[in-house]
């Protein structure tokens, strides 16, 4: 795999900033693989617990329900973690 180092610290800079992280890109770029990237990177670097990082991916025909948005809301909701930062993947 291809490190993705200026990818990584742009991450970090906005890591701990109260505002919402857009990667975008055209299809089949690597966001989802840069995203993993940073995932690890959070768990080995930064001591992020796995319960804080929330990956949803909507191709998978198993989460369709949460396409509703009163319905993610909901479920984002019921597994955030308590006075801690979450994120989402």
């Amino acid at each position: 795999m291809i490190q993705r180092d200026s990818y990584m610290q742009r991450l970090d800079l906005v890591r701990d900033k109260q505002i919402i992280k857009v990667l975008t890109g055209v299809r089949r770029s690597g966001k989802s693989t840069i995203l993993e990237m940073y995932k690890q990177r959070l768990k080995e670097r930064f001591d992020v617990a796995d319960d804080q990082i929330h990956h949803l991916n909507f191709e998978d025909l198993g989460i369709s329900n949460l396409q509703d948005y009163h319905k993610l809301y909901d479920y984002l909701n019921n597994h955030l973690v308590a006075n801690k930062m979450n994120g989402g993947l």
